[in-house]
């Protein structure tokens, strides 16, 4: 499965009930306190019934799978709810990506798209999340008026085994989360992150106040309680420290991906991706009902084949290959920058300052390009 949507939902007994129980209960809307509750008790469940399948020597011993589980779970039912947007970018403008700052791009210079929808990226083989076996894939992104902008990391995980219906419950699908406040939208995305990452370092913080032992006497018996929460509090810790650097280097995607988004639309087309049987993708076409274009649809769902936005193909003639084994031409970084122009020079306009390949002698390097995008 090429998109993180998918595998969840060819890896999840439970994908179709709670992606339907977020559309009848909350709509196109932020998730409720509600609605996770009502989602914990749908995933414990679903995993207390395919667990019991294991003898207990087996099973988990990291209760906070099911925690993070209902996370994941929360971001691919929201996605599927605001109506499945997907935007797929070419291996070329990506390479461009990383190649393009965006720490000093302020957040009114963005506009989103829609409130909640999902970047693919592909498999990063330079954007390791906390072990060398789960790769950044793409990012889920959260834009809800008047609520922090959320960006929540997917990775690929060449560890799991993608048909086995029970690998979810044994290897955690690991992600990234942080939620950047908005509030100030003349900071710079570099400034925001590390406002960001103090605050979930404080709010995983443990409460020190609580003890780690305590005695309930219950008719006359009494019962110890562990307080596991400074464990849980430490782990959580080092997650959001260890996966810090690799959320502010796969940023240089997700921001600029959202730039070209907003201000290169004609090149943005939709369509099923590559390697979709044609004879399916016929039968969408020529569906003369509703319920013809349903059926035909699920059925390429089910089979792992979405429609997506395809973005960048014209940025696919500049991509540079090694030849004969030669060191390939390396790149000199690109960034954004706000151009004064007008009357008295009053208004701004972005400019695009593409990555240049340099080392002349190992081939034809492609010339830094300046793209103006005013700004609205």
């Amino acid at each position: 499965m090429r998109y993180h949507p998918d595998r969840f939902r060819n890896t999840r007994p439970y994908a179709k009930k709670i992606s339907s129980l977020y559309k009848s209960a909350i709509g196109a809307k932020p998730p409720t306190n509600e609605f996770m509750q009502e989602a914990s008790r749908l995933i414990s469940d679903s995993y207390g019934h395919e667990i019991e399948t294991f003898p207990l020597e087996q099973r988990p011993r990291d209760s906070r799978i099911i925690m993070k589980e209902i996370n994941v779970a929360c971001y691919y039912s929201a996605f599927n709810a605001h109506g499945r947007n997907l935007f797929h970018f070419s291996s070329g403008i990506l390479e461009e990506f990383l190649e393009t700052d965006v720490e000093n791009i302020e957040l009114d210079t963005i506009s989103f798209p829609y409130e909640c929808f999902y970047l693919s990226f592909g498999k990063q083989d330079s954007l390791s999340l906390y072990d060398n076996k789960r790769y950044v894939d793409g990012a889920y992104i959260f834009a809800y008026e008047n609520l922090p902008l959320q960006i929540a990391l997917s990775t690929l995980t060449t560890s799991w085994d993608y048909s086995n219906q029970y690998e979810w419950m044994f290897n955690a699908d690991k992600y990234y989360y942080i939620p950047i406040k908005t509030e100030d939208k003349s900071k710079t995305f570099g400034e925001l992150i590390e406002i960001a990452l103090e605050n979930e370092l404080r709010e995983h913080k443990d409460d020190e106040q609580i003890p780690n032992t305590w005695t309930y006497t219950i008719d006359e018996n009494e019962i110890n309680i562990i307080n596991k929460r400074p464990e849980s509090a430490k782990k959580d810790q080092e997650e959001i420290s260890s996966g810090f650097e690799t959320f502010r280097k796969a940023l240089r995607l997700i921001v600029n991906s959202l730039c070209y988004i907003s201000q290169y639309k004609e090149d943005i087309e939709e369509g099923w991706i590559e390697g979709t049987p044609e004879k399916l993708i016929k039968k969408v076409e020529e569906a003369d009902t509703e319920k013809k274009l349903r059926k035909a649809t699920s059925k390429l769902t089910s089979m792992g084949y979405s429609k997506v936005k395809i973005c960048g193909k014209k940025f696919t003639e500049h991509n540079s290959e090694s030849k004969n084994g030669e060191i390939r031409p390396h790149w000199r970084r690109g960034h954004w920058r706000k151009q004064p122009y007008g009357k008295g020079l009053q208004e701004r306009k972005l400019l695009w300052i593409r990555p240049t390949i340099v080392n002349k002698e190992k081939g034809e390097p492609i010339s830094g390009h300046i793209y103006e995008v005013e700004e609205k």
